[in-house]
């Protein structure tokens, strides 16, 4: 009976394997994309903020002088502030710049919205919190 009962226990832990673990493939250390928004320190509008919206959902406020560092899925993405919207392709591990300045007109001033370098950004970056 015994040996019958340690056969029988064999058997059964012989069959008692665990579930196949397939992990998830590992994820990229840079899945997403890294967005910085700012806007340099200027007179014109010094005072005016801009409100920033990602896909139509407000996220944040650009102070004069100010930067925004996103960290943000891949895929399509639309940036907006004060009308000017821009559309961009986030591909993962990159760095986007997009810089928002209000530039003087006849009257108060237009909002120029555009994508810069990394180079361009950098250099007025040092001088912004």
């Amino acid at each position: 009976m015994k040996k019958t009962l340690l056969v029988l226990a064999f058997l059964f832990s012989s069959l008692a394997t665990f579930p196949n673990q397939k992990s998830d493939p590992p994820k990229e250390s840079g899945a997403n994309a890294i967005v910085c928004v700012y806007r340099p320190n200027n007179f014109v509008g010094f005072g005016a903020v801009f409100n920033l919206k990602i896909n139509g959902e407000k996220t944040g406020k650009i102070k004069n002088g100010k930067k925004i560092i996103l960290k943000l899925p891949v895929g399509k993405t639309n940036f907006e502030v004060r009308g000017k919207t821009i559309a961009l392709e986030l591909q993962a591990g990159k760095t986007y710049y997009l810089r928002s300045v209000l530039v003087r007109n006849m009257f108060l001033g237009k909002t120029d919205f555009v994508v810069v370098t990394e180079e361009f950004a950098k250099t007025e970056l040092k001088s912004i919190k």
